[in-house]
C-alpha cells in the first residue's frame, strides 16, 4: 500500500516534526531511530558516504515503519535526483542551492509532469521501480503521478550569498516544502569561516529565518538537548533537527564516561 506522507500531513496541519541526520550506512541504525518515533531520517549523502544500494536499503527500513527517508545532497541535476527518487526515498534535502533556478531544477527532478498545465516537474517516468512498488502501486498512471507529487518532500538549504540574494524567488516556488538556512556555510560565504556566531552572520541568518517563517510558516532549527526542544518550538520553528546520530551517541557516552572517571578519581583520594 502506498502510504501518504505523515510529514507533509503534519506540516499542513500546523504540527511540528522532527528529523535526525544519519551517517551510518547500516539500515538497523535508521530503523532504530524510526522506531523511536522520529518523523524524518535524513540520509546524509553530503557529508556521509552512501551508495545507491545503501540508500535504497535504508529507505526500505525507514518507510516500512511509516517514517520519511530523505536524502541530503548537493546534487541538483534533475536526472540524478530522479534516479534517487526511484530508490523509494520520501524526498530530498538539497544543500548549497545557488538561486531559484537551481531550486527549480530540484523540483524538476523530484516531481512528475502533470496534464493540463498542473504544477509539476520533469521527473523521468518509471512504473516498475521500488518507488512505484515494482508496478504494483494500484493506481491509474495519472493518479500515480499526482500522488507522488503530493507526497514527496523537497527541502533546500540557503547557505550561499547568491541564494540569500534570491531568497524571495526561492520562496515563491510553491512545490518546495521547507527552506532552511546553513549558518556555518553562510559564515564562510560572507568571509567569516568558522565563525557563525559573528554578529554580521547572526544578523543575516536571523533576518533570513524570520523572513522564511513569515512567508511559509516553516523553518528548521537545531535542538541540542531534549530540554531545548520546547524553547525551539516557542521561537516559531516547526521542524526540529535533533542532530546527527554519531554526535548524539558520542555525547551520551562521553557524559557517562565523565561520571565513571569522576568516580575513579574519588577512589584515589
Amino acid at each position: 500500500m502506498m502510504r501518504d506522507s505523515e510529514v507533509k500531513r503534519k506540516l499542513k496541519n500546523g504540527e511540528t516534526v522532527s528529523l535526525v541526520f544519519l551517517q551510518s550506512t547500516h539500515p538497523g541504525t535508521a530503523e532504530a531511530i524510526a522506531l523511536a518515533g522520529v518523523d524524518m531520517i535524513v540520509i546524509d549523502n553530503e557529508h556521509g558516504a552512501f551508495t545507491t544500494e545503501q540508500i535504497t536499503n535504508t529507505a526500505r527500513a525507514v518507510t516500512a515503519l511509516g517514517k520519511a527517508a530523505v536524502v541530503r545532497t548537493t546534487v541538483y541535476d534533475k536526472n540524478a535526483l530522479a534516479h534517487l527518487m526511484d530508490t523509494g526515498i520520501s524526498g530530498v534535502f538539497v544543500t548549497m542551492i545557488r538561486d531559484a533556478s537551481a531550486a527549480q531544477e530540484v523540483i524538476n527532478g523530484v516531481k512528475f509532469r502533470l496534464p493540463d498545465g498542473e504544477p509539476g516537474g520533469e521527473r523521468g517516468v518509471c512504473f516498475n521501480s521500488r518507488a512505484a512498488h515494482y508496478g504494483m502501486h494500484g493506481m491509474a498512471k495519472e493518479d500515480y503521478f499526482r500522488w507522488c507529487n503530493e507526497n514527496t518532500i523537497i527541502m533546500v538549504d540557503v547557505e550561499t550569498e547568491s541564494a540569500i540574494n534570491d531568497l524571495d524567488a526561492i520562496l515563491d516556488l510553491e512545490q518546495i516544502d521547507v527552506v532552511h538556512t546553513g549558518m556555518w556555510d553562510l559564515a564562510s560565504a560572507y568571509g567569516y569561516p568558522g565563525h557563525a556566531e559573528h554578529p554580521d552572520i547572526a544578523k543575516l541568518n536571523g533576518e533570513a529565518v524570520a523572513h522564511i517563517i513569515e512567508r511559509t510558516g516553516i523553518c528548521c532549527a537545531y535542538a541540542e538537548y531534549p530540554e531545548s526542544v520546547p524553547e525551539v518550538i516557542a521561537k516559531g520553528f516547526r521542524m526540529i533537527n535533533l542532530g546527527n546520530e554519531d554526535e548524539i551517541l558520542a555525547r551520551y557516552f562521553r557524559a557517562c564516561q565523565e561520571k565513571i572517571e569522576a568516580h575513579n578519581k574519588s577512589l584515589k583520594k
